[in-house]
């Protein structure tokens, strides 16, 4: 994740993600097809985090409705201080096709 967060798919190396990953490149290679595969895999796992923990902030159903903001706020707080997270996130907007 952070080969990715550091210089995006296109500006990163299949050597730099394994060197970062702490495995073979050949090993990396064999576990994904190509860098872009890789690249999605990435930020699948960076988006399924945001989710979770979003899901995980918002209070019980019978929670108190004042609670609520502060909770997702939290929530927020912990993502956005996740520095990799973040960058991956932006750099997958960034490559996006646009329409």
């Amino acid at each position: 994740m952070g080969a990715f967060a550091d210089r995006g798919c296109h500006g990163t190396t299949t050597t730099e993600v394994a060197k970062a990953a702490g495995i073979p490149q050949a090993y990396a290679c064999r576990l994904f097809p190509d860098k872009e595969s890789h690249f999605v895999a990435v930020v699948t796992y960076c988006f399924t985090r945001v989710r979770q923990s979003l899901e995980e902030g918002w209070p019980a159903p019978r929670a108190v409705r004042p609670r609520r903001l502060p909770a997702m706020e939290d929530s927020c707080a912990r993502l956005i201080r996740d520095r990799e997270l973040l960058l991956v996130r932006m750099r997958a907007q960034a490559a996006a096709p646009s329409r």
